[in-house]
């Protein structure tokens, strides 16, 4: 992966929210993890080619295409 460098401040922040300790979930509820995060990774890979991919083909046959960006 590579990550534009007016965009690291960004991605930095953004990442230091998204880090978490799964420990009480696991001590007071039981939970445990069915994928690993690099699995789901590639599950969100995954689908946001499929849905580029979906776009691409509406968008050469004509269509007009709303793409959300999040």
């Amino acid at each position: 992966m590579r990550v534009e460098a007016c965009l690291w401040g960004q991605l930095s922040s953004l990442t230091r929210r998204l880090l978490g300790d799964p420990t009480k979930a696991k001590q007071k509820l039981g939970w445990v993890p069915e994928i690993t995060a690099r699995q789901m990774c590639a599950e969100m890979v995954a689908d946001d080619l499929a849905q580029a991919k979906q776009h691409a083909l509406l968008k050469a046959n004509g269509y007009s295409v709303n793409v959300s960006v999040e």
